[in-house]
């Protein structure tokens, strides 16, 4: 799956899934950036995991962090469930 595959409303939607039903607090969201700024993006992206990680900790939430693969590729996944499993009457 490609950086930008994971669309913002796959994200909310299983944020909101994670929210409502598992009581999960999740207070920032990292994202990848686009091409014509990775260069800054990767200098930076360490320090910024850092705060954001700060930041979640200090509100009592979780960072959900999707600039690794392996968690866009899970959270990809677990959406394709959610969708499956999640009907109109749910909310």
């Amino acid at each position: 799956m490609t950086k930008n595959e994971v669309s913002s409303s796959v994200c909310n939607a299983i944020v909101d899934h994670a929210c409502t039903r598992k009581g999960i607090r999740i207070s920032c969201v990292l994202c990848e950036s686009h091409a014509d700024v990775e260069e800054a993006y990767t200098l930076a992206l360490t320090e910024t995991r850092q705060f954001m990680s700060q930041l979640a900790n200090e509100t009592d939430g979780l960072m959900l962090d999707l600039s690794y693969d392996n968690i866009r590729d899970a959270l990809a996944k677990a959406s394709q469930k959610a969708q499956t499993g999640i009907s109109k009457d749910t909310y």
